[in-house]
C-alpha cells in the first residue's frame, strides 16, 4: 500500500487539469487520511469527476470526492 508521499504523488499525478479541483481540496489532506491503493484513488477520482460533470461543475469539489471515497471504501468491506 503506498505510504502518505506516495499517495499525495498518485492524487497528484491523476489529475490531468489540477485546476478542475475545487479551493477546498486538500489533497494532501486526503493522502494523510485514506489509505487507499492507486488503483482504488483512480475509481474515487473518477466517481468525483463523474459527479462534477453530472451536475455540470467547473470543479470536482471535496463533497464529490468524499462520495468516491465512501464508495470505494465500503467496496473494501471499510468504512470512513
Amino acid at each position: 500500500m503506498p505510504d502518505v508521499t506516495q499517495r499525495l504523488r498518485l492524487w497528484r499525478g491523476m489529475l490531468d487539469r489540477p485546476e478542475r479541483l475545487a479551493p477546498d481540496v486538500d489533497l494532501h489532506e486526503l493522502a494523510e487520511q485514506h489509505e487507499l491503493s492507486g488503483g482504488a484513488m483512480v475509481n474515487v477520482l473518477r466517481f468525483a469527476a463523474l459527479r462534477a460533470a453530472q451536475a455540470a461543475l467547473p470543479h470536482i469539489t471535496l463533497a464529490h470526492l468524499r462520495e468516491g471515497l465512501a464508495k470505494e471504501l465500503r467496496k473494501e468491506g471499510r468504512t470512513v
